[in-house]
């Protein structure tokens, strides 16, 4: 609900999808020693409300991660989902989301546009904007008291 005061997820709820999608990228991948391939960019939309349900919508980008589509979508994607599951990040939010896991991080997002900065999927939603940069995120860095 859009009562003003609640926001549909905080700071921590963003750190911990951060951290699941590294912690998958640190089993698949070979990430370098500098650990360069885990910085993460967040772009963040306003909300909006379509078909009477409040959106929130923010994108994570990798931008040092270089990988084949087949390996985010067989191996990374799965594992990305698992450990989303494993660490129970949707109890982060405040409000039970519509959808699941499956359907949040969206299946087909290799073979869409990337959205880039200041763009939207359509010209009737909000724009997204970069708002964190985080590089590897560790379980410490986490609000544990939110769980």
């Amino acid at each position: 609900p859009l009562d003003g005061n609640t926001e549909t997820y905080g700071y921590d709820f963003l750190l911990s999808v951060v951290y699941c999608f590294q912690q998958a990228m640190l089993r698949v991948l070979q990430i370098s020693e500098s650990a360069v391939e885990l910085i993460c960019c967040v772009l963040e939309s306003d909300e909006y409300i379509e078909d009477n349900l409040i959106v929130s919508r923010f994108k994570l980008h990798f931008p040092y991660c270089k990988t084949l589509s087949t390996v985010q979508t067989r191996t990374l994607r799965p594992l990305v989902l698992q450990i989303l599951r494993t660490e129970n990040v949707i109890s982060r939010l405040a409000h039970q989301p519509v959808n699941d896991w499956e359907t949040i991080i969206d299946p087909l997002t290799v073979e869409k546009p990337c959205i880039m900065y200041g763009g939207s999927e359509l010209s009737t939603t909000p724009k997204l904007k970069l708002e964190y940069i985080f590089s590897r995120v560790e379980q410490e860095n986490i609000d544990i008291t939110q769980a």
